[in-house]
């Protein structure tokens, strides 16, 4: 092969490979810069392994197909120096006839080699060279603009009232000081290890997101964002709701009584109820109706779908075992013997289903109680927060009439996820002559919270006041009704 042609072919491919790689970088910075720029505009915190993952994926695919749809082949370079030297074919034709020693062959070859070796840099310059240039400055033009565009924050209505949602906003000692009491908490509450770490691991990453944050509303945004995080853990780790909508939704009408029975994580085992469905047994159908909910009972835990190594799954299965194996030696008992028996039975599974279930309330307390601080500490009110927090999809607050009848049953209510809303001290409206109008007493107190949260973060307060002031808004929020 002629020398001069392989010493063009080698510079043009170089030549090549650069501009691919300079195309696949400035398409690369471009969509790192682009994800950037359109995370600020949505009033998001970029994120930079999102935004570096997505420039770097865009800019090899950009490279390969680039090597593959115009590399410089041996045809493809003999007909570029063809065209952009005027030579009429005779590269190509050099190339054509590689193998051909003919005398007219031998002459055609020399005569192109002599003209290739004579070839300058400067006549295998394509045209328009600045072309070339567009991408790169275009890609760090926008490279600089992602960096310096702040993120975008909801302006106020203009001709409108400020509503103070936007003033500057600063993580401060005393925020980092509450969130911090707050991850001890959750170190040392009763919660599964597994709920605990995931807790914690959100409340740090919180902290560390609202060290950029700088207004009111994205610092709102970003703490309800963990919340909404918290709350999910142990939506998460519970099983009782998946588990109890399977039992209510079997067709055994004794199984909805155990449903029923069971209570809830913060209230286990409603105990009338529960004697009222061991009492149920009797007559002709005992053993019918004892074999039939030990079968219901564990076809409808299996449906849940739940892990097999949950302990409240574990306790209802051995229940079902229990109740089919007590179902084998009715016949041989007298009737003495045999409510003995069942009030084992009976006894032995509520210990169990107690068990597991008072675990699970102290994971939906613990989430709860962090949740409810964090309102407290960020002036949070319940009116602002997302609807998974405000209506919950879970049953792990109440079975169906439990008002009436856990009080009777000396039972406290309430606690769980619930509906999330906060029990004031009053909801009765009243009226406020700022507003020259009746309104709720709560929603007074939300007003009233969140101008204390202010107040504490501009004013220079020792921590026994602070900690006054907590207690008193917290007591206004939470005190029990026979207070």
């Amino acid at each position: 092969m002629s020398k001069n042609f392989e010493k063009l072919k080698t510079k043009l491919r170089l030549g090549a490979i650069i501009r691919f790689l300079a195309f696949g970088i400035a398409l690369g910075v471009l969509t790192a810069a682009g994800f950037a720029i359109v995370q600020k505009l949505a009033a998001i915190s970029p994120d930079p392994l999102l935004c570096i993952g997505a420039g770097i994926g865009v800019a090899l695919v950009a490279i390969v197909v680039a090597l593959l749809v115009a590399f410089p082949t041996e045809k493809r370079v003999a007909k570029r120096l063809d065209d952009q030297l005027s030579l009429r074919e005779k590269v190509q034709t050099m190339i054509a006839f590689y193998g051909d020693q003919s005398a007219m062959t031998e002459i055609q070859r020399e005569d192109t080699e002599r003209i290739l070796g004579t070839v300058t840099g400067k006549q295998l310059r394509r045209k328009r060279v600045w072309l070339n240039a567009v991408l790169p400055v275009l890609a760090v033009a926008l490279l600089l603009t992602a960096f310096v565009l702040p993120v975008r924050t909801e302006g106020a209505t203009p001709g409108g009232d400020f509503d103070g949602e936007n003033e500057i906003w600063e993580l401060t000692e005393w925020h980092i000081t509450a969130v911090r009491a707050l991850i001890d908490m959750v170190k040392s509450s009763d919660m599964v290890e597994d709920g605990k770490s995931s807790v914690v691991e959100t409340l740090e990453k919180m902290l560390a997101d609202l060290e950029y944050v700088t207004t009111k509303t994205h610092m709102k945004q970003t703490v309800m964002s963990a919340m909404v995080k918290i709350d999910a853990v142990t939506d998460g780790i519970n099983t009782y709701t998946p588990l109890v909508r399977a039992m209510r939704n079997a067709a055994s009408l004794k199984l909805k009584e155990l449903a029923e029975a069971m209570g809830t994580p913060v209230d286990p085992i409603i105990e009338s109820k529960y004697q009222a469905l061991k009492a149920s047994f009797e007559g002709e159908t005992f053993k019918e109706d004892i074999n039939s909910l030990a079968a219901s009972l564990s076809v409808a835990v299996d449906a849940a779908k739940v892990a097999k190594t949950d302990a409240l799954y574990v306790a209802l299965q051995q229940f079902s075992e229990s109740l089919a194996a007590f179902a084998k030696t009715v016949d041989e008992l007298g009737e003495e013997e045999r409510a003995t028996a069942l009030t084992h039975v009976f006894e032995s599974a509520a210990e169990q289903m107690s068990v597991a279930l008072s675990q699970q309330g102290s994971n939906r307390a613990t989430t709860d109680t962090v949740n409810n601080e964090l309102m407290s500490i960020f002036g949070i009110a319940w009116n602002e927060l997302p609807d998974e927090l405000k209506y919950s999809d879970d049953e792990e607050a109440s079975t169906e009439d439990n008002v009436q009848q856990e009080q009777e049953d000396e039972v406290i209510g309430g606690g769980g996820k619930g509906s999330g809303e906060v029990i004031y001290g009053s909801d009765d409206a009243i009226y406020y002559p700022k507003d020259e109008t009746h309104v709720k007493y709560g929603d007074v107190i939300d007003e009233y919270n969140g101008q204390k949260v202010t107040d504490m973060e501009e004013r220079s307060l020792s921590d026994e006041i602070k900690a006054f002031i907590d207690k008193y808004f917290a007591d206004l929020y939470y005190k029990d009704k026979n207070d």
